[in-house]
C-alpha cells in the first residue's frame, strides 16, 4: 500500500495520529517553539518519560507517550543548530526523518506528524531543511513499507509554501507559466516548442531514422510533426540568433509544464536541454539578458527557486541554475 503524504499548516499540538514528532533538544527536558508547546499540551507524563530516557543525541530519536496530546506517541528527535553548513548539519537533519520513521515503523504505528525540524531558533535555512525532510521521507517510504500517512504539519506560512511546492508542484507550475508569458508578452512566442525546433535542426543532420528514433524514445511527443515542415528554412528560422529571442521564456515554461504531467519522466531530459550551452549563441543569450526589464529578471529569478525546490534532483538543478545565473548577474 502506498503512503500518503499530505501538508497541513497550523498547530501539530491538535493532530490526532498515532504519532507526533518534537523538535526537542539533546536533555529532552522542553523548551521553546515545537519542544516547549508539546510539552504544555501533553502535560507532565511526557517530561516524566524524557527524563527516564535522559538524553538523546543529535539526529537519533526516542519515543514517549503523547500524555493529554491527541496522538498516542510523541517521537522526540533533536535537529541540528546551523553552523553555516559546514557540521554535516544537511546530514543530521536527514537523520532526523529516518530515525523518527523507523521507531514509528518498529512501534506498528500507521500515522505520523513532522514539524519543520531545525527551522526555528536552530537557525536551518528553510528551503534547505525543506528539501531535505522531503527527501528524506521519499527514500525511507521507498524502501520500508508500513506506514499509511506520513504528515508535514506547518505553523508558518513561509514553510507552508515552500513543502507545497515541493510536493505539489503542478499549482506553482502553472502559475509560474502566467508569470512567464506576462512578463515576457512582448517578446513572440513560437507555435512549435524550442525542443521540436531542436529535433527539427537534428533530422536535417541525421535524416528520417534518427528522427524516428528520437520521437520513440521521447514517448511520442514529437511524433505529429508533419514530415512536410521538416525542411532546413523551419529549423534554421527557430535556431539562428536572431530567432533565440523567445529561447528564454519558451524554455522555461517548457520544463514547468513537465511538473503538469502525471508522468515526469523525461523532465530531466528537458532540463539538460534547457542548461546545454550552444556554441556561439552565449554572447547572444548575455546581450539580449542584458536587456530584459525587471519583471522578466523576477520571472527568470522565480523559475530557477522552483525548480530548486521541486526538481528534486541536485545535478539537474546545479546544471540549470548553473546556466541561468550567468544571466542574472
Amino acid at each position: 500500500m502506498k503512503t500518503n503524504i499530505t501538508l497541513h499548516r497550523g498547530d501539530i499540538t491538535k493532530i490526532a495520529f498515532d504519532a507526533i514528532v518534537n523538535a526537542a533538544n539533546n536533555t529532552l527536558l522542553g523548551g521553546g517553539g515545537v519542544d516547549g508547546a508539546i510539552h504544555r499540551a501533553g502535560g507532565p507524563e511526557i517530561l516524566e518519560e524524557c527524563r527516564k530516557i535522559g538524553h538523546c543525541e543529535t539526529g537519533q530519536a526516542v519515543i514517549t507517550t503523547g500524555g493529554n496530546l491527541p496522538a498516542q506517541y510523541v517521537i522526540h528527535t533533536v535537529g541540528p543548530v546551523w553552523n553555516g553548513g559546514t557540521k554535516q548539519e544537511a546530514a543530521l537533519l536527514g537523520d532526523c526523518y529516518y530515525n523518527a520513521l523507523a521507531l514509528a515503523v518498529d512501534k506498528g504505528l500507521k500515522t505520523i506528524a513532522f514539524p519543520n525540524i531545525s527551522t526555528g531558533v536552530y537557525g536551518f535555512p528553510k528551503r534547505e531543511a525543506a528539501k531535505i525532510a522531503v527527501r528524506a521521507v521519499h527514500e525511507f517510504l521507498e524502501y520500508i513499507p508500513g506506514l499509511e500517512e506520513v504528515q508535514f504539519v506547518c505553523f508558518d506560512e513561509e514553510n507552508y509554501a515552500l513543502y507545497e511546492s515541493i510536493l505539489f508542484p503542478a499549482n506553482e507550475a502553472a502559475r509560474l507559466i502566467r508569470q512567464i508569458e506576462t512578463a515576457f508578452a512582448n517578446v513572440p512566442f513560437p507555435r512549435e516548442t524550442w525542443a521540436q525546433a531542436d529535433l527539427r535542426d537534428d533530422y536535417i543532420d541525421h535524416g528520417p531514422a534518427w528522427e524516428a528514433a528520437y520521437a520513440n524514445a521521447w514517448k511520442g511527443h514529437w511524433k505529429d510533426i508533419p514530415v512536410a515542415e521538416l525542411h532546413p528554412p523551419s529549423a534554421l528560422s527557430f535556431l539562428k540568433p536572431d530567432g533565440m529571442r523567445y529561447y528564454y521564456p519558451a524554455c522555461m515554461c517548457y520544463c514547468l509544464r513537465h511538473f503538469q504531467d502525471s508522468d515526469v519522466s523525461d523532465l530531466y531530459d528537458s532540463t539538460f536541454y534547457a542548461a546545454e550551452k550552444r556554441p556561439g549563441f552565449e554572447d547572444f543569450f548575455e546581450a539580449k539578458f542584458s536587456l530584459f526589464d525587471a519583471a522578466q529578471r523576477e520571472a527568470v529569478a522565480a523559475f530557477l527557486g522552483f525548480f530548486d525546490l521541486a526538481s528534486g534532483d541536485d545535478y539537474a538543478g546545479k546544471a540549470l541554475r548553473g546556466y541561468w545565473k550567468t544571466y542574472l548577474r
